[in-house]
């Protein structure tokens, strides 16, 4: 390769070469938590599934929910952190890198399926031909659970892609008796749709 046209091409890759290198810097390698889902985090998900599938079979949406394996750390939205927000009781908010892997934890849930995230290019996320009868068959992917400091509130953040519909959230959970339960306070939560097509 001549002189002239090795310059060109440095002076090409140096600065994709830098910019990907600072992109990598900037992105927070996830590790594995160093201790397993609690109970009350597995009850919350729990929760969290049966009111997302009650009310999806209400309005008449049917086929697998596919979950992503591994959940993504909590990140609240500023917005719901200030005075008002559903997230100001919750301060200070445990927000570490550590990311947990689901096994068995919905096994007993009727079609709900865990799924690596390359799993899902052949359950119907990019495929064209899909119809809605299979518009679970997206990938659900949640985030880790955190508490409040009296440990009565729960809130877990959620994104779920498919080929009509792509939204993400944040669901907060109230201990009512030993159980789990949506609370009103999700109302205030920020809920972002990213892109609906029907």
């Amino acid at each position: 390769m001549r002189t002239g046209a090795m310059r060109k091409l440095l002076k090409l890759l140096v600065p994709a070469l830098l910019v990907a290198a600072v992109a990598a810097q900037a992105q927070p390698k996830l590790v594995k938590a160093t201790k397993p889902l609690t109970p009350d985090q597995v009850a919350v998900y729990r929760a969290f599934l049966k009111q997302y599938l009650s009310e999806s079979e209400r309005v008449g949406l049917k086929g697998v929910l596919n979950i992503a394996k591994t959940t993504t750390p909590f990140k609240p939205d500023s917005s719901d952190l200030k005075k008002g927000g559903c997230l100001n009781d919750f301060k200070p908010i445990n927000t570490t890198t550590g990311v947990h892997t689901f096994t068995h934890q919905f096994a007993d849930i009727k079609d709900v399926r865990v799924v690596n995230a390359s799993e899902t290019a052949h359950h119907g996320i990019s495929n064209p031909k899909a119809n809605k009868t299979i518009f679970r068959e997206g990938l659900l992917t949640f985030s880790e659970v955190i508490f409040d400091p009296t440990h009565q509130y729960a809130a877990a953040s959620y994104s779920f892609e498919s080929p009509w519909n792509r939204d993400s959230g944040t669901d907060i959970f109230k201990l009512d008796h030993g159980t789990w339960k949506p609370s009103h306070k999700s109302f205030y939560c920020l809920q972002s749709v990213w892109a609906t097509a029907y």
